[in-house]
């Protein structure tokens, strides 16, 4: 899985890249998180951190449902991942992936993505950067010279989506398309904008059967969109109400994602190829490591070559 792109057939290396079907994770910083709150975390997580016996039990809850992923960013890559979606917290002069709470820092992720495309030279990233907690223009400007300094060689220059093809990024030996979803990033010609490059509709739902049966809605219409980047958040998102619900039993997002949204996922997204007004580009998810999902993904392709 760490050389898919590498081994694919001549005639997808020319198709356009936002017609691929590209394995992603979702929020995929979140692993080895810490129990540091972000300043931005609901105002009712800080006051719980005041309450004797309470702050532990609350705080694991929340890293239960706030970790997304148990593989590194150079594991997933290693696994076939080519779609990060990065979620970001200033701290103490350093960055940190952020979700609820702070994780690893990004720096680290950043030198194992420089690692990886070093050793794979015809391996492509599409880097998504999202969110911004504790950010200012003085941090935007740190946060983007540490791009630049840790992999700035790579980014490809912005362009029209539809143009981008495996084979142009590695006769020019580009590697990473860079999305900066701020104006922080605008007039930078290496950060790509959010609006003109990507749509990624969130299904916002912690009912497996609703959350596929808004994305079946969403996406029917993402074959529309010639000129971006589609995002497939296959995804389920615990609300309050779940939360309170599982307050005192063992709930997880791992445990939402794996024995009640996969069962319905999984063959949705095998059969898509079937829907010829479907065609998944970006898929991304939560614990990409698990039920033979990045191979499913892949999958997709054979149909693409084949229509």
């Amino acid at each position: 899985m760490d050389e898919w792109m590498t081994n694919l057939d001549d005639s997808l290396v020319s198709m356009p890249l936002n017609q691929l079907a590209i394995p992603g994770s979702h929020d995929s910083g979140g692993f080895d998180l810490t129990k540091d709150y972000l300043p931005s975390a609901p105002t009712a997580i800080h006051y719980f951190k005041f309450i004797p016996g309470v702050k532990s039990i609350i705080a694991n809850i929340i890293i239960s449902l706030a970790t997304t992923q148990v593989l590194t960013i150079g594991q997933q890559l290693n696994a076939g991942i080519r779609h990060l979606d990065f979620r970001v917290a200033s701290k103490s002069n350093n960055f940190y992936f952020a979700h609820t709470v702070y994780g690893t820092k990004v720096s680290h992720a950043l030198d194992e993505i420089k690692d990886f495309l070093d050793k794979h030279p015809k391996e492509v990233i599409i880097l998504y950067i999202q969110q911004y907690h504790q950010f200012d223009s003085d941090k935007h400007k740190k946060f983007i010279a540490l791009l630049k300094s840790k992999i700035g060689n790579k980014l490809l220059d912005e362009m029209d989506v539809e143009d981008v093809t495996l084979k142009y990024l590695w006769t020019h030996k580009k590697q990473i398309i860079c999305i900066y979803r701020n104006r922080a990033g605008s007039g930078d010609k290496q950060l790509w904008t959010y609006d003109t490059s990507i749509q990624d509709p969130w299904p916002n739902n912690s009912d497996p059967d609703k959350a596929l049966s808004l994305l079946t809605k969403y996406m029917s219409h993402a074959s529309d969109v010639q000129d971006k980047f589609s995002v497939c958040q296959a995804v389920v998102t615990p609300d309050t109400k779940s939360v309170l619900s599982h307050l005192f039993s063992d709930i997880s997002l791992r445990q939402l994602t794996i024995k009640h949204f996969n069962p319905v996922f999984m063959p949705w997204l095998a059969d898509s190829y079937k829907q010829w007004d479907f065609r998944p580009n970006i898929v991304i998810k939560d614990f990409v490591e698990k039920d033979g999902y990045v191979q499913k993904v892949l999958a997709l392709n054979k149909h693409r070559k084949n229509r």
